[in-house]
């Protein structure tokens, strides 16, 4: 699924993490969104019948299903259930988007950074443990300080705050969780 090209398919996300990106005029990039299993991708702009906003990318092993776009348009319409499922998922997305524009003047960075983390959880593990949780990100520490609107630096600083706190563990590329329900606290 590439940003401009005509919406043709949809997946949806059996397995995995997907990440949206958008490019802008100026020829930069920028995260819009994480999707995660339980999501169809390309399905706004399959209904509309218009190209496709962003690029779909996973990064993670994904398991995907394919579905042509005629079909989900027909599967829409004659499928209440399937409807009323796409119409919860384009209204998660939207409240979503509406709680991250509001996040950005009333949490802080580290708020925002534990929030993302927690989120992160169920998308990259099959099992939720409590304790001891170790995650390999799949996104560049860019891309994350991206997410929660703050600069690479200043991730890094908010990283070693949460280490210092008892709730993190760094080591060799892996990010441990030491108590998620410290982490959803927080």
């Amino acid at each position: 699924m590439r940003q401009g090209a005509a919406s043709d398919v949809v997946y949806f996300i059996a397995q995995g993490l997907v990440k949206l990106n958008h490019l802008h005029a100026a020829g930069q990039a920028s995260i819009v969104g994480l999707r995660s299993a339980g999501w169809i991708v390309g399905a706004a702009a399959v209904i509309q019948a218009r190209p496709y906003a962003a690029t779909a990318t996973t990064v993670t092993k994904c398991l995907l299903h394919r579905i042509a776009a005629d079909r989900f348009r027909g599967l829409v319409r004659r499928r209440a259930k399937l409807s009323w499922y796409v119409h919860e998922m384009h209204s998660q997305e939207v409240y979503g988007q509406l709680a991250q524009v509001a996040g950005l003047g009333a949490l802080s960075a580290r708020q925002r950074l534990e929030r993302l983390l927690a989120d992160l959880v169920p998308a990259l593990t099959r099992s939720c443990p409590r304790k001891g949780l170790r995650l390999e990100l799949p996104l560049r520490m860019w891309e994350v300080a991206q997410l929660i609107s703050v600069t690479p630096p200043y991730l890094s600083q908010l990283l070693a705050e949460l280490e210092c706190d008892g709730l993190i563990r760094r080591e060799r590329g892996w990010l441990y969780l030491l108590s998620l329900d410290r982490l959803e606290r927080a």
